[in-house]
């Protein structure tokens, strides 16, 4: 199995054989050594290796801190410092490089490769994290719902494009606006976090958003508050789902709905839907009217139940038939309740209907006594 590769770049032909020797020995493998950085920039054009061992004196026109800021900002790939020289000054500069390890000539082969091993694991494991911390970052920008973390004062510490697409305020608007300023009920604010002092999190909770324009819209919040190391610095984190469509949608059903109930309980027709058994589903009014039996009464009652007993078999078949053709036209005396105890002809029309997965009969009935 081939070792991970390594460049080295140093100026001491001595120092860079030791290092090969010891390296090769272990299943390293050099890919090259250089004494400059001209050469060193030059290769790397050329392969790219697993980890870079840096002189920081050497030729060429940057030296090795210069270098391996160029290395870091271009190729991403670990360096540790070799070098002779520990004064303050060298140390400061090399600090602000990301270098993996800093070690003093002259150094031992157990500190070499010990100094190697755990900046090769550090360099993976920082990579892996990286690459989870893009991939979450591409998840958080993309979502559709208005996603933050702000601090327990209120102040924003991060959120995605869509609270700026819901609220209408730019990005550095909301940084300088506090969380509590996005509710437009503050009552509604004062119990979501109160719900999230006590039980750490709350789910698909009910609030109204302010928007930069003055408008509000209709919105879930779940949240949950992750306590930090000191206290008071906690952090709360949360999902905001805009409803507002669907608010809208749900609305105007419920006007058509009610309009629709208003208009069949207006109607001077009794207007039905019963099961496969007679067993009124749905019914209008005037059926509550002329049998005299409330809503309640009439719930899972059979219109059977309104006639003589004479005209059941006779329903039976009808609806029977109903079901089997898609639609009858039946007429039959009913015994009215709600009519001081009378009995009146009705002509009775129904189709067949799937509601729900489940067949109905719905029709009306007309009053043909007279």
């Amino acid at each position: 199995m081939k070792g991970p590769e390594i460049l080295i770049v140093e100026d001491e032909l001595i120092t860079v054989e030791s290092i090969r020797d010891v390296l090769e020995s272990r299943g390293y493998n050099i890919i090259g050594d250089v004494t400059n950085s001209d050469d060193a920039l030059a290769l790397l054009e050329k392969e790219e290796p697993d980890l870079i061992l840096m002189d920081i004196r050497i030729k060429g026109n940057v030296d090795g801190i210069e270098l391996a800021r160029i290395v870091g900002e271009r190729y991403r790939i670990p360096i540790i410092y070799l070098t002779a020289f520990a004064d303050r000054k060298t140390v400061e500069r090399a600090k602000m490089t990301e270098s993996y390890g800093y070690i003093i000539k002259p150094f031992g082969e157990i500190e070499l490769v010990t100094n190697i091993e755990i900046a090769l694991y550090k360099h993976s494991l920082s990579r892996k994290m990286k690459e989870g911390e893009k991939r979450f970052r591409i998840l958080f920008e993309s979502m559709n719902d208005a996603l933050y973390i702000h601090d327990g004062a209120g102040s924003f510490i991060d959120f995605n494009p869509s609270l700026e697409r819901l609220t209408g305020y730019s990005r550095h608007e909301l940084m300088a606006k506090h969380a509590g300023d996005l509710f437009a009920d503050q009552k509604a604010r004062k119990r979501l976090y109160a719900a999230l002092e006590s039980g750490g999190r709350v789910n698909d909770e009910p609030v109204m958003i302010v928007q930069k324009d003055g408008g509000a819209v209709r919105c879930l919040v779940s949240a949950y508050r992750i306590a930090g190391v000191s206290r008071g610095s906690a952090t709360i984190h949360g999902v905001i789902h805009d409803v507002n469509e669907q608010w809208e949608a749900h609305r105007k059903l419920e006007e058509e709905r009610l309009f629709t109930e208003a208009v069949i309980d207006s109607m001077p027709a009794i207007i039905y839907a019963v099961d496969r058994e007679g067993r009124f589903a749905r019914w209008n009014r005037k059926l509550e009217e002329l049998s005299g039996l409330t809503g309640e009464m009439l719930r899972g009652a059979s219109l059977l139940e309104m006639m003589s007993e004479k005209n059941r078999p006779l329903f039976t078949q009808k609806l029977d038939e109903g079901f089997s053709r898609g639609e009858v036209t039946m007429e039959v005396r009913l015994l009215l309740r709600g009519a001081g105890d009378e009995r009146r002809n009705f002509r009775i029309t129904g189709r067949r209907v799937e509601i729900g997965g489940k067949e109905y009969l719905v029709g009306a009935g007309v009053d043909i006594t007279e």
